[in-house]
């Protein structure tokens, strides 16, 4: 079950980082180990090209206890790579897009990818 930090308000479109985190610490106990959590953040879709506070994000849903983690359409692959190394050994999923210069699974594989989606593309 993913739980993302996208607020809705077009005004504050990420929820404050500690309401973000309270809300995957919570999903996290309701889950019971019995769901995937997926932490995710959305600072890239947003238009917040903030590679800090998407990996302090991240971080800290890994430390509330998400199973997996993920920031959809990392900018580059240098961008990828500090988020995976930053994270670990928490799983990081990646949303690409055929729109977008694709990598191939071997070059996500290697950056440390453990999990790949491909979003509305299909």
């Amino acid at each position: 079950m993913p739980v993302e930090d996208t607020s809705g308000n077009p005004d504050q479109p990420i929820r404050d980082f500690d309401e973000a985190v309270n809300r995957i610490r919570s999903a996290v106990e309701a889950a019971k180990g019995r769901i995937v959590i997926t932490g995710r953040t959305d600072n890239f879709i947003q238009g917040r090209p903030d590679l800090d506070d998407t990996i302090r994000r991240l971080t800290a849903f890994a430390e509330a206890g998400a199973d997996v983690l993920y920031a959809a359409y990392p900018p580059d692959l240098d961008a990828l790579v500090a988020i995976v190394t930053a994270v670990a050994p928490t799983p990081v999923n990646v949303l690409i897009s055929p729109a977008d210069k694709v990598l191939t699974v071997a070059e996500l594989q290697k950056a440390g990818v453990k999990r790949i989606s491909v979003g509305p593309a299909l």
